[in-house]
């Protein structure tokens, strides 16, 4: 079976935005992201049949803004919640109608269009690369790590698909089995998906939703949240120059909100959602009464590195500081406590004292030959270790937490606060701090912080360590430093479900195979594995020796 197309479904389609705005392309859009012509023109919500806003939008109210979180420049201006929710509802009914073409594609048709996907973000690398700087605040490395996970993503599964199909069927299969039976295998999909993109990992998050979505053979609306619009933008334009099945890929602007009026539609059979535990459990508790809605929640970990007595301290700094302000501490995946054998604790505090001193923290969007001279970075030169926070509400946060840690802290190593240098954006130096003892029941101690924070906590055997490591329902990751044989002796005791061998907690993020514990996922699978949730097997059976009994009858 081949797909059917029409000229709206595929290219850029202005008679639906309702008044005369010029028109913008995806080259227009680059231009204006490369001479800083902020903020750059929203072309809308990229549905079935093009860009499409529903009516016009000043008349509905304040549109959402996305600004610098370097500078507190506005990017762009997109949406309001109600032509949201507007635009969302026409982009379901698309997506229905999307939802049988998609069923009956062949898995090889299907990866066709995943191809073209992944042809077009690596064609717009600069682009990509340049807007997660701009508006996400990650470093030059940063987001050059999240599209790098997102493509090496793409590679896998193009490069694998009936080994993948063929993996995700293997639990169906351990059903019936004898001599005489012949059993036809398939997966059929669930149906709409609608899957949400975080601003700490945008492009790789994406990628992991549309090939999971298309893997199963569903129609996948995403919503970029409201610190990654130009992502947004750029995956339409994308979309709108590829020859899809109508509907199969949508972007839908939005927030929480906007994601929660979706949550009323039956239509929208599995939500695909990283964000804070509070907005995981109002999801999961607004979903309840369609049972077979499939929910994959992710949210902030409460992530450790262990140091053991036979670990290479300095290694262990290293990817602590990686692990802990990568995206500035603002990943599931971020360390944010870190236990380290009493014999190796001066040594320890001591290096990452040096090295937090030696820190580079300062503007992620500006030009190379800027970076280079140092301005907008503190101290030193060259391009930033660590960005801003996305927001003043994560500084004030930040802020907080710093009290209550200085108050149970042996020694604050570094004070994390708002660095007074920078007039403009979200700015903090670190928070280090070596904890009096370990208490379950400290709010500081327990919760995600979602900020560049490390809590250092002292011990001298590795079952106590363990029992501290394992005190928390949001285990994502756990980093272990040392002989891999003590981790492997240890491991039947251990309750988070990644464990990295002498690397940081951020080292696979996107990519993990397997999602948080409990509050932090809910022993969910990750990555490829996405699509077990987005799909169902169904079997063919050709036994008929029953009926032999009934020889005669007729």
């Amino acid at each position: 079976m081949t797909t059917q197309h029409d000229n709206q479904g595929k290219f850029f389609n202005m008679t639906n935005l309702g008044f005369g705005f010029p028109e913008m392309s995806i080259s227009i859009f680059k231009e204006q992201l490369e001479s800083r012509q902020f903020p750059v023109e929203w072309p809308g919500h990229f549905l079935a049949s093009g860009w499409h806003r529903s009516g016009k939008i000043e008349d509905t109210g304040e549109r959402r803004r996305s600004a610098n979180p370097g500078t507190g420049e506005i990017l762009v201006a997109t949406t309001t919640e109600r032509e949201a929710k507007s635009s969302l509802d026409t982009a379901i009914e698309q997506a229905n109608h999307a939802r049988l073409a998609m069923r009956a594609l062949p898995v090889d048709v299907r990866m066709d269009e995943l191809r073209g996907i992944r042809r077009a973000l690596g064609d717009h690398s600069h682009e990509v690369l340049l807007a997660l700087r701009l508006e996400c605040g990650l470093t030059p490395a940063e987001a050059d790590m999240d599209l790098s996970a997102a493509l090496r993503h793409f590679d896998h599964v193009l490069d694998h698909p009936k080994q993948i199909e063929s993996a995700l069927l293997a639990p169906a299969r351990l059903g019936i089995h004898g001599p005489g039976s012949h059993e036809d295998y398939t997966m059929l999909p669930v149906g709409i998906v609608l899957g949400y993109l975080p601003f700490s990992t945008p492009v790789a998050t994406f990628a992991t939703q549309v090939t999971g979505a298309f893997l199963a053979g569903c129609p996948l609306i995403a919503m970029p949240g409201p610190h990654s619009s130009l992502i947004g933008i750029l995956l339409g334009y994308i979309t709108a120059g590829l020859s899809l099945t109508r509907g199969s890929l949508q972007v839908v602007f939005g927030n929480f909100e906007v994601l929660r009026h979706a949550l009323l539609n039956k239509k929208i059979s599995a939500v695909l959602y990283t964000g804070s535990r509070d907005h995981c459990e109002r999801i999961r508790a607004e979903s309840r009464a369609v049972i077979e809605r499939q929910l994959v929640l992710q949210s902030g970990g409460k992530n450790a590195l262990m140091v053991h007595e036979s670990g290479d301290v300095s290694a262990a700094v290293r990817a602590t500081l990686a692990g802990a302000l990568r995206a500035a501490g603002q990943m599931c995946t971020s360390t944010s406590r870190v236990y380290v054998h009493r014999s190796l604790s001066p040594m320890f505090c001591g290096a990452i004292e040096e090295s937090v001193a030696r820190l580079k923290i300062g503007r992620t969007d500006l030009p190379a030959q800027d970076r280079m001279s140092g301005a907008d970075s503190l101290p030193g030169h060259g391009s930033p270790h660590m960005g801003p926070l996305y927001g003043g509400k994560a500084v004030d946060k930040f802020l907080r937490f710093q009290t209550m840690a200085r108050r149970e802290a042996k020694k604050s190593l570094v004070t994390g606060k708002k660095i007074p240098e920078f007039r403009e954006g979200n700015f903090v130096m670190p928070g280090i701090h070596l904890m009096k003892q370990f208490d379950a029941s400290s709010s500081y101690q327990s919760n995600v912080v979602f900020a560049p924070d490390i809590a250092i906590h002292e011990y001298d055997q590795v079952n106590d360590a363990i029992e501290a490591v394992n005190a928390t329902d949001a285990a994502f990751v756990l980093s272990f430093f040392g002989d891999p044989a003590v981790i492997q002796e240890w491991r039947h005791h251990l309750l988070p479900p990644n464990v990295v061998l002498n690397g940081p907690t951020t080292e696979y993020e996107a990519n993990l195979p397997l999602a948080g514990r409990l509050q932090s996922g809910h022993h969910r699978f990750h990555g490829t594995a996405l699509a077990l949730y987005l799909s169902y097997p169904q079997v063919i059976l050709r036994q008929c020796q029953a009926i032999d009994a009934f020889t005669g009858c007729y």
